[in-house]
């Protein structure tokens, strides 16, 4: 998702890249890289000085992980996480967070066939889910407390095509 959002907005922006361990092929000369984690709040402060917004698009890493290791990676780095890069935007002046939530905050209406829309009430279809209504939540008090504007995108699907699909 990181890669087609900067091939379509290269021609206006330039990019910062917090990156954990991986460093995309598909760099840019002009991107500029910093080799952090979000657990490590004073990086994310660094990262965020001088951006106009930041866009926090994690990678769906807990695809072959255990019901365990999906439950310590939401306490122990995406919940902590998202508190690092709401706190690191506020510090450094950011005016704009764009944060990747999941259908999953959601996911147990689709368990039972209904359709979610944004006015209904979160309910997880798990912990991974759960920690991201958490992060949402987060950027609704950063935005109400701190006039953070938090522009959340629960992703299901990504396909990387210009035109959406039909069913």
């Amino acid at each position: 998702m990181g890669t087609a959002i900067r091939d379509r907005l290269r021609a206006h922006y330039r990019f910062r890249l917090v990156l954990r361990a991986t460093v995309p092929p598909d760099l840019h000369p002009e991107d500029q890289v910093i080799m952090a984690d979000v657990s490590d709040a004073e990086a994310m402060v660094a990262a965020c000085r001088g951006v106009d917004a930041v866009a926090h698009l994690a990678i769906r890493r807990w695809r072959g992980m255990t019901s365990e290791e999906v439950v310590r990676t939401t306490f122990e780095v995406d919940m902590p996480g998202a508190y690092n890069l709401y706190e690191a935007a506020r510090l450094a002046g950011v005016p704009t967070v764009v944060y990747a939530s999941t259908n999953h905050v959601t996911g147990y209406y689709e368990k039972e066939g209904l359709v979610s829309h944004p006015d209904a009430p979160v309910r997880p279809d798990g912990v991974y889910g759960a920690g991201k209504a958490f992060g949402e939540a987060l950027g609704r008090f950063y935005s109400d407390h701190y006039g953070l504007r938090v522009i959340c995108l629960r992703v299901a699907n990504f396909a990387n095509e210009e035109a959406p699909r039909q069913a």
